[in-house]
């Protein structure tokens, strides 16, 4: 996820990422110089709306047979996509860090519970795991 074409086409990761590259970006600069510019070193361009945006990315990742979707990013990802109700499972980890100020925002709007809770240590870390919307619950 991109939203404004932020990622350099001469970077690492475009660099080595040779044509596995899907970036997700808002409909409002998908024909801008770095849309091209992307696209020019073998980038893909997914434009979204921001209007629906998880139910219209999904939609067009199913049509792609994509199903599922690993969400990585900030408080401002994760809470999106759980109030567009796009979740169904949620991996935490509990690092023995300190966080910033903000880190756990993405929590604070849509309150959930998680059915088949577990919880490990991996490392130095907990990771907590458990289902929002079990999908394979029928």
């Amino acid at each position: 996820l991109d939203r404004t074409l932020q990622i350099r086409a001469e970077s690492q990761l475009v660099s080595t990422a040779q044509s596995d590259m899907l970036v997700v970006c808002d409909q409002s600069v998908a024909d801008s110089k770095a849309a091209h510019s992307l696209a020019k070193a073998g980038v893909e361009i997914m434009p979204i709306s921001r209007d629906c945006f998880w139910h219209n990315l999904l939609g067009q990742l199913g049509a792609r047979h994509i199903t599922s979707v690993l969400i990585e990013g900030g408080a401002g990802v994760y809470a999106s996509a759980l109030e567009a109700d796009v979740v169904d499972k949620v991996a935490l980890y509990i690092a023995p860090a300190i966080l910033g100020k903000g880190a756990l925002s993405a929590f604070n709007s849509v309150p959930f519970n998680l059915s088949q809770f577990r919880a490990r240590v991996v490392g130095e870390n907990l990771l907590v795991t458990g289902y929002i919307h079990d999908p394979y619950k029928e």
